[in-house]
Formats: structure tokens, C-alpha cells, sequence
């Protein structure tokens, strides 16, 4: 059985995929006493995720882009991103994409 899982590992790893990695910065502002949150995410994952929840396609980063665009994307990160500080929940505050 353990043969049969790697065999089938390692034809995953030689099989062309996507590789998608997000990145999360956080810088501490002393002057304001709060951080700021850069995500870079990949449009077509957070559009995928939001639509299937939506049903609908909402066209991030193109022309074609629904006018509700950044009220979905920020509603996504609300659900999913969350942060707290000595076990209190943090305010986030979404600036936009």
C-alpha cells in the first residue's frame, strides 16, 4: 500500500501543473501605531473562489470587471483572513486591489 501511495506521488510531481504561491506582507507603521497588510494573490484564484460561493464570474483585473468587484473581494478576505493580537480579535480595514 505505502509503494502504491509513493508511486503515485511522484507521478503527480512529474505531471504538469499550475503553481500558484501567494505572499503576505506585513510592516509595523510606529508613526500610526498599525500594520500594513499587503496580499498579492493570484485574480483567477480569488475570482474562482468568490464564484463559487457567487455563481457568477466577476472578471477581476479586466475590462469586463462587475462593478461590485471590490466589495466581493473584500466580503472574500473578511471570511478568510483573520488577525488578533494577544487573543483579541483586529480591525481589518480593506484599501482595495
Amino acid at each position: 500500500m505505502n509503494s502504491l501511495l509513493i508511486l503515485l506521488y511522484l507521478i503527480g510531481l512529474a505531471l504538469p501543473h499550475d503553481f500558484h504561491i501567494s505572499r503576505c506582507e506585513i510592516v509595523y507603521r510606529s508613526e500610526t501605531q498599525s500594520l500594513e497588510i499587503t496580499h498579492h494573490l493570484f485574480a483567477d484564484d480569488v475570482e474562482k473562489a468568490i464564484r463559487d460561493y457567487l455563481d457568477e464570474p466577476i472578471h477581476l483585473c479586466t475590462e469586463m470587471e462587475i462593478a461590485s468587484a471590490d466589495s466581493l473581494v473584500e466580503d472574500y478576505l473578511s471570511r478568510h483572513l483573520g488577525l488578533s493580537l494577544s487573543g483579541r480579535p483586529v480591525d481589518i480595514y480593506f484599501l482595495g486591489k
